[in-house]
């Protein structure tokens, strides 16, 4: 098994707009209201550090030439599970951490995130498998190599188990990037916002081959990394829902990671269903949460309402903002009537409301506060929709008398700005 350790320091550019001075605070408190900011005081003790450790699994190919381990954004045939340690700031005490993130008034204080180390645990076997015939011409896998796939997998659930100790909740978190993106800064912004969220359940991020060079190039390849990336995804979601112990999970996705996740969750269920079994049951399946989608909107509606994925997920949230510069280029360049993430109130159909009003746990809410600069769309870091992020994994369902005080825009639509919960 893989034990390589990388000793590194990831400057916290990429988290800027997420980190910005005391912006995000107190959005613990804002969230849960006063009578649960002992989150922190209840955690075991193993938990309590500036240091942040976070699982992730990626099909990024190693990149050993400069004599240590690290993941590039060439692709991978084989699937790496490990762990990586985030520091929220270097010299940055728990008391002072705590201070920071509960405070109305905080102290200045140095939240400048990088991360120290990742260490690679276990790997799949390379794929494609070695499928043979069986006697009824039905594909089956050797000994050998089923052994070898069953002995990387028991270590990623072993080690996923220790984490649900920590925890009260037998929750996984699982997020899946977008496009022109590393490993490294999608380990902060989830470091950061499994911090802020009061360190709860278990997040794990999936990191696919992003961050090719080039803008339409880059683009273009970016793309077909996520469509690579499916059969190593859907195997992990099979090995982590396959856990014991595990009694939740709650994907989220951004940007162009929206199809992934789609594509991928929509074939698991699609294969649940046709082996007689529960879908939302043997996978585990909760939220889904798209932000930003970068998914052509047509694509969407038969990715989720043609295969009624709705009845297999507890709810399905869609973050959208018609002002996304990103977005908008994206139709430009596939030359997209309507990207989902791009969405306005007018845009959704009559049919589309129709169907939102059957599934009763589909809901689109409407962001309109800063969206960033011409190709920016990190608004999912704000802190207004971390707010709502928190509250809906929490189970309040959108509207004031749930406790989640977004604008009504129609039924299963929503409005949220910068003022949220202020």
């Amino acid at each position: 098994m893989y034990k390589k350790c990388i000793s590194i320091l990831f400057l916290a550019l990429a988290v800027s707009v997420i980190i910005s001075c005391t912006g995000l605070q107190p959005v613990l408190v804002k969230a849960y209201g006063e009578e649960n900011t002992t989150l922190f005081d209840k955690l075991p003790t193993a938990l309590k550090s500036a240091e942040v450790d976070v699982l992730y699994a990626t099909d990024r190919a190693p990149d050993s030439d400069q004599g240590i381990l690290m993941y590039g954004s060439d692709r991978s045939s084989s699937l790496g599970f490990g762990l990586a340690r985030v520091n929220l700031g270097k010299d940055l005490s728990w008391d002072d951490l705590v201070s920071w993130s509960l405070s109305q008034n905080p102290e200045p204080v140095d939240i400048e995130p990088f991360v120290t180390s990742v260490t690679e645990i276990a790997r799949l076997p390379s794929s494609p498998y070695p499928y043979e015939a069986d006697k009824n011409g039905q594909p089956v896998l050797g000994a050998e190599f089923s052994k070898q796939l069953d002995t990387a997998q028991e270590i990623i659930q072993n080690t996923i188990r220790k984490r649900l100790e920590l925890t009260e909740r037998k929750n996984i978190l699982l997020h899946v990037h977008g496009i022109k993106t590393q490993l490294g800064s999608t380990l902060i912004d989830a470091a950061l916002t499994y911090h802020l969220y009061g360190r709860q359940d278990v997040p794990i991020v999936y990191s696919w081959p992003a961050g090719q060079a080039g803008m339409l190039r880059g683009y273009s390849g970016d793309r077909e990394s996520g469509e690579f990336t499916v059969f190593h995804l859907k195997e992990f979601i099979r090995t982590i829902a396959a856990i014991g112990e595990v009694e939740k999970i709650n994907f989220s996705a951004h940007s162009r990671g929206t199809d992934v996740i789609l594509t991928a969750l929509r074939e698991l269920i699609i294969e649940a269903r046709a082996s007689g079994k529960d879908p939302r049951r043997s996978l585990k399946l909760s939220n889904l949460v798209l932000l930003a989608p970068d998914i052509d909107a047509s694509v969407a509606s038969q990715r989720v309402i043609a295969e009624a994925l709705t009845f297999s997920l507890e709810r399905i949230t869609v973050y959208t903002n018609n002002q996304d510069g990103a977005i908008a280029a994206a139709t430009k360049l596939f030359a997209s009537n309507q990207r989902l993430g791009n969405y306005d109130v007018g845009d959704v159909t009559e049919r589309q409301k129709e169907s939102m009003k059957r599934f009763k746990n589909y809901d689109i809410i409407f962001y309109s506060g800063e969206g960033g600069g011409l190709l920016e769309h990190s608004y999912y870091r704000s802190p207004a929709m971390l707010a709502d992020y928190f509250l809906l994994l929490e189970g309040k369902k959108p509207g004031a008398s749930n406790g989640r005080p977004l604008e009504p825009l129609g039924e299963y639509m929503w409005g949220i700005d910068d003022n949220y919960l202020k």
